[in-house]
């Protein structure tokens, strides 16, 4: 190489050289390359660097860059210049601590390419299968070796035919799919000849997807007002007051008595026609109370 050629060269990520510049020239002499090319340690010193050069009991102040500690665990550290040198040489090391894979969620997709190791401070995102519901942060971080929290994929609900017609409804508007979201509002109508039971609720058709469940409105016949515990007690009370109109009776008639008549209700009955069009046959016993 001939004598006062001029070279260029570059530091890896992570170094700089002497003059804390990414890029150095070299010149070359009759002893060899001046200066010798040499990368540091990427470190920002607060004070010329002149003071390298210092007189004695001078100190220099320097800060490492963010990621990086010195061997005490501080950003920050002070050099004493001695009649021997520098009391100590400014280094600074990573600290910083790689994540693994990001973990895999269910009936999640993992947006770009799966590596087995992310810097601190990357993000990968994170999306959901058809009809799931991205609940969550879609954008996680690796943060000292740890991910941020991840988000999760709320199944769809996919209503059920039989579930629908033993309840006697259906769709209000007709779609081609039967799958919702986590979160829809489904409404629902009762079929041809059934209704929904009085209720103070505004829209008692009404529902909505919630973790891929969904709970089903009723409808009932049309006409249907009294249930089982209502007409039980309907029953019960009607045989109370016949029975003790019975024995009052009884008690003021007796000529009755001479007739052989124990009660005039003895072995008669009473036919209670109810909406649903079906007669209730009630014996009613002289002796009733």
């Amino acid at each position: 190489m001939h004598k006062g050629i001029r070279l260029s060269y570059s530091c890896v990520a992570g170094y700089t050289t002497e003059t804390g510049s990414q890029d150095g020239r070299i010149t070359c002499t009759v002893k060899g390359w001046s200066p010798m090319p040499q990368c540091y340690s990427e470190l920002i010193l607060l004070i010329p660097l002149l003071l390298l050069s210092g007189k004695v009991n001078e100190t220099l102040l320097y800060k490492c860059d963010e990621g990086y500690h010195t061997a005490g665990g501080n950003t920050t550290e002070e050099a004493v210049c001695l009649t021997r040198g520098w009391s100590l040489t400014p280094n600074c090391t990573n600290t910083q601590q790689n994540c693994t894979s990001p973990p895999v969620i269910r009936n999640g997709i993992l947006l770009g390419p799966l590596l087995t190791s992310y810097k601190n401070g990357s993000s990968v995102e994170y999306s959901c299968q058809h009809y799931h519901f991205l609940n969550g942060p879609s954008t996680v971080y690796c943060e000292q070796g740890n991910w941020t929290q991840q988000p999760t994929c709320l199944e769809p609900c996919t209503l059920d035919a039989t579930n629908m017609n033993s309840n006697n409804i259906e769709l209000k508007w007709k779609q081609e799919e039967l799958i919702f979201l986590h979160g829809d509002l489904i409404e629902f109508e009762c079929k041809q000849g059934y209704s929904f039971p009085q209720t103070t609720i505004s829209s008692p058709g009404r529902t909505q997807c919630n973790h891929g469940r969904v709970k089903y409105p009723k409808c009932i016949a049309k006409g249907k007002t009294l249930t089982t515990f209502w007409l039980s007690l309907l029953i019960h009370q009607s045989w109370t007051y016949l029975g003790r109109f019975a024995s009052a009776v009884e008690a003021e008639n007796p000529f009755l008595r001479s007739l052989g008549f124990n009660s005039p209700l003895h072995n008669t009955s009473i036919f209670l026609n109810t909406s649903e069009h079906r007669t209730i046959h009630l014996p009613l016993m002289g002796n009733a109370v």
